[in-house]
C-alpha cells in the first residue's frame, strides 16, 4: 500500500530452470508442486509484514517413456551425399529393461507439390 492510499498490483511468472548439462532431473517430472510463495516487508514504522501462501501447483509435466534428445553442437546445415554425425541421448524413463532400439530415418514431404511444366516441376 502506498502512503497516500492506493495499492501496487504486481504480477509473477513461475518457470522451472532447466537442467542444464548436470543431469540433473527437471523438479516439475515427480509432481507439479512448485512450492510456497512468501513475501515480507517492513511497514512505515517498522513493523514486519509476512504474506505466505499456499502451495502453488504447475501445470501436469507429459512424461514419455522413452525420450530422445540431440547432443548439443549438432551441424545445423547437411551435405547431400556427405556423411552426417550426430549423437543421440536415449533416456528410458520407464523402470523396465527396453528392447534393442533401431533409429529409422523417414524423408521429410516436400513442402509444395511439384506442378507439370513449371520449373522443378514433373
Amino acid at each position: 500500500l502506498s502512503p497516500n492510499g492506493g495499492s501496487t498490483h504486481f504480477l509473477f511468472e513461475l518457470r522451472a530452470k532447466g537442467s542444464g548439462t548436470g543431469g540433473a532431473e527437471n523438479p516439475l517430472e515427480g509432481g507439479n508442486t512448485l512450492g510456497k510463495l512468501e513475501i515480507c516487508w517492513k511497514g512505515n514504522m517498522g513493523e514486519a509484514g509476512r504474506l505466505q501462501t499456499q502451495q502453488i501447483l504447475g501445470a501436469p509435466q507429459a512424461r514419455k517413456d522413452v525420450e530422445l534428445t540431440l547432443r548439443p553442437g549438432a551441424p545445423t546445415t547437411a551435405w547431400l551425399a556427405e556423411p552426417l554425425v550426430l549423437e543421440c541421448v536415449v533416456c528410458n524413463r520407464t523402470g523396465k529393461k527396453t528392447p534393442p532400439l533401431e533409429l529409422v530415418i523417414q524423408p521429410a514431404l516436400p513442402a509444395v507439390a511439384p506442378v507439370a511444366g513449371v520449373p522443378g516441376g514433373a
